[in-house]
């Protein structure tokens, strides 16, 4: 090896062992459903916090109703 010598004469091999592969894109039907997943989830936990605040106020209530 001399100074500033190229490893190799052609510029498009080499690198770290990595080969040619494809863009392998999603399945529209594996991303909708991941979708529809997420956002149920994301729906249920807006209804726990709406139920949570709900049984605060019946909670809160019961203690104003004893006194």
């Amino acid at each position: 090896m001399k100074l500033d010598q190229p490893l190799t004469s052609n510029p498009n091999v080499g690198g770290f062992g990595q080969g040619d592969a494809e863009i392998v894109l999603q399945d529209p039907l594996r991303v909708q459903g991941l979708f529809f997943f997420l956002a149920s989830i994301i729906l249920a936990q807006i209804f726990f916090v709406l139920k949570k605040k709900q049984f605060e106020k019946v909670q809160l209530s019961e203690m104003n109703f004893s006194m």
